[in-house]
């Protein structure tokens, strides 16, 4: 006659039931993931590489865009900063007439 161990005694006060022996070897056996053949693995590497290469394009032309649109912006502000300084010297002069009158009583 075979004798429980304590451990024993508590899992089947519990309701545990032990798997049948094969039923347990099935389940260890469908927990292994099956192994890729390298054609497919091989495969997969090509995809992953075209996949990364369409990204590395579209950033390309996000980038692109991103560069003309600011080289537009700085040729704005340039076109802005000449007209400015072109009204300087007439700007210095109407400060000189009005920083000269301020000095002449009425």
């Amino acid at each position: 006659m075979q004798t429980m161990s304590g451990r024993d005694e508590t899992r089947r006060a519990r309701g545990f039931q032990a798997p049948p022996s094969g039923a347990l070897r099935t389940a260890r056996l469908q927990l292994v993931p099956r192994r890729t053949p390298r054609s497919e693995t091989a495969f997969k590497a090509g995809e992953n590489l075209s996949r990364m290469a369409l990204q590395l394009a579209e950033l390309q032309r996000q980038f692109g865009r991103q560069v003309g649109t600011l080289e537009d912006s700085i040729q704005q502000q340039r076109r802005e900063l000449l007209q400015a300084m072109g009204q300087l010297p007439e700007m210095k002069a109407r400060m000189n007439c009005l920083m000269a009158g301020f000095g002449r009583p009425s």
